[in-house]
């Protein structure tokens, strides 16, 4: 998976090209190694069933889940692909 939306390609356009697995895994990574608030994991999770319900997200909602996904992988969170 792609960590950076690619040259033109906005950030919603980048979550929307996300498996919603890889939301659900961020969260429940973050849940067994005590990272982020619960509500910040509780927001990845909402974005995994945005995601597999194909619901429209905000570019508010894609800004704070760039961010939580950029800070993740800084700390080691890898998805298989």
């Amino acid at each position: 998976m792609r960590n950076q939306p690619e040259s033109g390609q906005t950030l919603v356009d980048w979550v929307k090209s996300t498996d919603p697995g890889l939301w659900f895994a961020l969260a429940e990574w973050a849940k067994r190694n005590n990272i982020f608030e619960p509500w910040e994991r509780n927001f990845l999770s909402d974005l995994g069933r945005y995601r597999a319900n194909g619901w429209r997200i905000s570019e508010r909602r894609a800004r704070s889940a760039k961010r939580l996904y950029d800070e993740a992988v800084n700390r080691g969170f890898v998805f298989p692909s």
